[in-house]
C-alpha cells in the first residue's frame, strides 16, 4: 500500500510518495466544440465521440494529476497545481461532463478535451 509519506533514515527528512487517489473505470472523452458564453455544452460534445476509457486521480505533495488512460496506457494528463491553472471546467448543461485542460508533459503545450461519465457519483 502507498503511503503519503515515507522517513528517510539518513536526514529525517519526508520523501513525497505518489499515491493514487481515486481510479473510474469508464469514461468518454470528447472533441471539444468552441466554448460558449455559457461555458462548454454536454449536449454539443456528445456529436463528437473520441474513446472511451479510464481515468486515474494521483497526487504528490502538493500538486496532482487527472490520467486519462486508453486501453490501459496514459493518453493524457491533466496537471493540478496550487495557484496554477484550473484543470477542468465543469459544462454548463451537465453535471456529468467536463472540459479538461490537458498539457504535454515534455512541452508543457496544453489542449481541450471534452470527458464525461456514466454516472453523477463518478463525476
Amino acid at each position: 500500500m502507498l503511503t503519503m509519506a515515507s522517513l528517510a533514515t539518513d536526514n529525517d527528512v519526508m520523501e513525497e510518495t505518489a499515491r493514487l487517489l481515486t481510479r473510474i473505470s469508464k469514461c468518454f472523452v470528447f472533441k471539444v466544440p468552441s466554448r460558449g458564453p455559457l461555458g462548454y455544452s454536454a449536449a454539443q460534445m456528445k456529436e463528437h465521440p473520441v474513446f472511451s476509457g479510464s481515468l486515474e486521480i494521483h497526487a504528490k505533495g502538493r500538486e496532482a494529476a487527472i490520467l486519462v488512460k486508453r486501453e490501459g496506457k496514459v493518453y493524457c494528463m491533466a496537471p493540478i497545481r496550487v495557484g496554477g491553472a484550473e484543470a477542468y471546467e465543469q459544462c454548463y448543461d451537465s453535471s456529468r461532463y467536463f472540459a479538461l485542460r490537458i498539457e504535454d508533459p515534455k512541452s508543457k503545450r496544453t489542449a481541450t478535451i471534452g470527458l464525461g461519465f456514466n454516472a453523477r457519483e463518478e463525476s
